[in-house]
């Protein structure tokens, strides 16, 4: 069990682990957890010398996912992501963050708005790129491409169509 956001995060877990003076190493970390499973290798070296996460995702609840990490509120839609991580951030400065994120998006029928789509982005040393965000609910579809600085300067296209605002308007 984990702490992140507002909730525990249960999960299940098996690896290899590795530390010495050097820091730490986790390989072939096995993580069953919102929904899906994960596997990572974690580089936590000591010192002030990055963190490095590399790995993929297989069903992960993304929603789930991004409000656990981020420490933010959910809006409601469900969607399973499977695909590739490979992170970098310095110790202590985790906004600094470089690397890569692409995920496939499937719907989850569970109650919540299913969303479909795909979600592909970039960032180095904190400047961040979004190379696409094709998302899809039954009546809403919303590409997102764009730039979101590293001092927070933001210049981001969005094009959106809706055939429900009800429904926007929830999201």
């Amino acid at each position: 069990s984990a702490r992140g956001g507002d909730e525990p995060l249960r999960s299940r877990f098996a690896g290899d682990v590795a530390w010495d003076r050097g820091g730490s190493a986790l390989r072939g970390l096995e993580i069953a957890a919102l929904g899906g499973t994960a596997t990572l290798d974690i580089d936590i070296p000591s010192g002030e010398r990055p963190v490095h996460l590399a790995g993929s995702l297989r069903g992960v609840d993304s929603e789930g996912l991004v409000s656990w990490v981020l420490s933010m509120g959910q809006p409601g839609v469900g969607a399973a992501a499977t695909g590739e991580v490979d992170l970098t951030w310095p110790r202590r400065h985790p906004r600094m963050i470089s690397g890569r994120i692409g995920v496939d998006l499937a719907p989850l029928s569970d109650g919540r708005a299913p969303l479909s789509g795909r979600f592909d982005w970039t960032a180095q040393v904190g400047d961040q790129r979004i190379a696409l965000a094709d998302l899809r609910t039954e009546s809403s579809h919303v590409r997102l491409q764009g730039r979101v600085a590293a001092d927070d300067k933001v210049d981001v296209n969005v094009s959106a169509e809706s055939q429900s605002l009800e429904e926007t308007d929830r999201l």
